[in-house]
């Protein structure tokens, strides 16, 4: 399992994903950007795009295979996917 630093990257309110994280308040009008489902998604912690999973129509892995960004966190339960390890990443917050 590789283990990632992203705390330095966490600080900016204006990053999409620093909001999903940072916000306190749960998101309700959270969908996929593509096909428009409610659940199963995730964000791209590279852009911030949200994309399904792959229970509904696997956007979210779609989007990694178009741009290579191979890190994605579920909206459900903050968990990070490497897709490029094919594995959960284990994240040290400080």
């Amino acid at each position: 399992m590789q283990v990632l630093n992203l705390f330095p990257r966490l600080h900016s309110r204006s990053c999409p994903v620093c909001r999903y994280v940072q916000t306190p308040e749960p998101h309700t009008n959270n969908k996929c950007m593509v096909c428009g489902a409610v659940e199963d998604l995730w964000i791209c912690l590279i852009c911030g795009h949200v994309g399904c999973g792959r229970y509904t129509s696997e956007h979210a892995q779609r989007h990694y295979l178009e741009t290579h960004h191979n890190y994605a966190m579920a909206l459900s339960d903050n968990r990070v996917w490497d897709y490029a390890g094919g594995e959960d990443a284990l994240l040290f917050m400080g």
